[in-house]
């Protein structure tokens, strides 16, 4: 049984021997494959960071442009306001003039009126 055994050892070891060759090149393989995806990993963090920066740039163009465009809105607003009120006024000064004219016209009507 000792014989056995140790013949048995013996072949074991051998064919560990013989395997550790195929060992070696699986550790490598899996290595090489862990470093190629450790760099594409990498390689994707780069580009989100880079996608990242031009999104917040991108947006902090289109807060500006949302930012004149409405203070543009508030000063055609304010603009019309202004007009509106102009307007108004210009009106008012209109009815006062015809209301003056009316009045100088009952006037005029009865000097004549006086007169004939």
């Amino acid at each position: 049984p000792d014989l056995l055994e140790a013949a048995a050892t013996k072949f074991s070891h051998q064919n560990l021997r013989a395997l550790l060759p195929q060992i070696q090149m699986l550790k490598e393989n899996v290595g090489t494959q862990k470093k190629f995806y450790q760099d594409q990993l990498e390689q994707m963090e780069i580009d989100f960071d880079k996608q990242r920066r031009q999104h917040e740039t991108i947006n902090k163009q289109l807060a500006e442009q949302l930012l004149v465009a409405n203070k543009g809105y508030e000063a055609v607003v304010y603009q019309q306001r202004n007009s509106e009120a102009e307007a108004h006024a210009e009106k008012q000064k209109l009815h006062h003039q015809i209301a003056d004219l009316e009045r100088q016209l009952v006037f005029a009507r009865r000097e004549v009126e006086e007169v004939v």
